[in-house]
């Protein structure tokens, strides 16, 4: 028997023994961070057109999409719609942002 064998037996169980206590550790560490943190709040966005926007970004004589500043929304009209197309003229209704008014 090798008398050297069983120090090297017991050294390996105490790394492992070491190692598993730092493993518990940063996983406690870990989760109470964790619930610590509570819950994250979102920002939140606002967007929507005014009537004082609309002189100053839009281009009215190109728009034909219905600029509602009541709803601060801009849509499309409402429409019964053709198998092939939407729109009388067959092309989009669209809004156009004048960059030299902006």
């Amino acid at each position: 028997m090798n008398p050297g064998g069983a120090g090297v037996f017991l050294l390996v169980e105490g790394v492992l023994l070491t190692a598993r206590k730092i493993f518990l550790f940063l996983t406690l560490a870990g989760l109470y961070f964790f619930l610590r943190a509570g819950p994250a709040e979102a920002a939140t966005w606002q967007y929507g057109i005014t009537a004082s926007d609309t002189p100053t970004t839009l281009d009215s004589s190109a728009t034909t999409a219905v600029v509602d500043t009541t709803m601060h929304e801009i849509r499309l009209p409402k429409s019964a719609a053709r198998a092939a197309s939407f729109w009388p003229d067959g092309g989009p209704d669209y809004v156009v942002m004048a960059p030299e008014k902006v």
